[in-house]
């Protein structure tokens, strides 16, 4: 019950004495306007009421926080709209490189729906003007349309690819972002890495009804390992707000190196490659079935404690040269095998809710082998 009192309390960003407010707390900053008279005589602190509400305005207020989803669509205007997530908690921004661009300088213009382009829309419920900065990858703004649905054109001096961006007050900036993966002569390992490295494994970070996943659901987020694939960021360029982590993290999933080298050994009916890659997550064999390339079986590589991969589970560790073997006892001569090596990028735990936090899944496929 209490819970449940605490949970409404919030969304309807009611004040708390000790907690969300104290005496020296101005009535505008705690959300309390209901309760000021601009009518009645003079009081103190009328003028300070009186200036900020007709000449400034705060620089903090609470604001009621709506457990329905990342974002609320569509946003209210003058109510909280977004649920805040701090940079300890998993990320919520998680890249497919599959079919982005690869190289150095010349790319492929983008052209169709299903290259890799994203579309971002930035809500900020807020009162000052925000520089934010990508990192990794530069961002087209195409808009900005207010909370009274006013479409605004970018300036000159905006158009084209920017790594910084202004996200201005009680507006939605919308952003185009196709990052291009640079073209190296070395695999790139994830990134697999506590939640936050400042506290234990298993530590407790967050808890409802402030802790949500990506629907809104209340869940307990505890200090476990998360693959942030190739990590990134974004932020808030202003220093003090970035010394306060006004940031989060942003997740590339990169295709792993195919595997190769499969064979086939008849006698034990099991089939052997060689794990090419730094960053699989699993191996998924499959066998053409009627036409139909089949999962038939999954080989896991362990990547939730890289430090101890080696020391324990040797055999499941994600290192490149290793021959890694799957035994299929439905075997018969002529059969057709492939291995895909998947890279599962986001956080997996399981919180008890459905799609708490999105993952993608990038993968690359062996050439077949025909087992006779």
């Amino acid at each position: 019950m209490h819970q449940a009192l605490e949970l409404l309390r919030v969304e309807a960003g009611v004040p708390r004495y000790g907690q969300d407010m104290v005496d020296t707390t101005i009535p505008l900053e705690a959300n309390l306007t209901h309760a000021i008279s601009y009518n009645k005589g003079c009081y103190i602190g009328q003028e300070v009421i009186a200036r900020a509400t007709f000449r400034g305005h705060m620089n903090r207020k609470l604001a009621g926080l709506l457990l329905g989803d990342v974002e609320a669509v569509p946003a209210t205007p003058g109510a909280q709209n977004v649920i805040l997530h701090p940079f300890v908690y998993p990320g919520t921004e998680v890249i497919d490189a599959t079919k982005l661009p690869t190289a150095d300088v010349k790319v492929t213009p983008i052209a169709t729906g299903d290259d890799g382009t994203q579309i971002w829309k930035v809500t900020h419920n807020g009162v000052d003007t925000h520089p934010i900065h990508f990192h990794a990858y530069d961002v087209q703004l195409l808009n900005r349309v207010t909370w009274d649905n006013i479409v605004i054109a970018p300036d000159p001096t905006e158009l084209g690819w920017k790594d910084t961006v202004r996200i201005s007050p009680l507006e939605d900036t919308i952003l185009a972002l196709r990052p291009v993966i640079p073209k190296v002569p070395f695999d790139l390992p994830n990134n697999v890495r506590l939640l936050t490295p400042t506290m234990q494994e298993g530590e407790l970070i967050g808890a409802a009804p402030l802790a949500v996943d990506q629907n809104g659901q209340p869940i307990t987020i505890s200090n476990h390992f998360v693959n942030f694939g190739a990590e990134y960021t974004y932020h808030c360029h202003i220093l003090s707000h970035e010394e306060m982590d006004m940031m989060r993290p942003v997740s590339i999933a990169l295709p792993p190196v195919a595997a190769n080298g499969l064979a086939f050994d008849n006698a034990t009916k099991t089939l052997t490659w060689t794990d090419q890659s730094l960053s699989e997550t699993a191996f998924v064999v499959q066998k053409l079935i009627g036409g139909v390339w089949t999962q038939v079986g999954v080989v896991p590589r362990l990547f939730s404690n890289p430090a101890l991969a080696v020391l324990l589970q040797e055999g499941l560790a994600n290192t490149v040269g290793d021959t890694v073997p799957f035994t299929d006892p439905t075997w018969v001569s002529g059969d057709q095998y492939r291995v895909v090596a998947e890279n599962t990028v986001g956080d997996t735990w399981n919180y008890g809710t459905a799609d708490a936090f999105p993952t993608k899944t990038a993968m690359s496929i062996s050439t077949p082998l025909t087992a006779s």
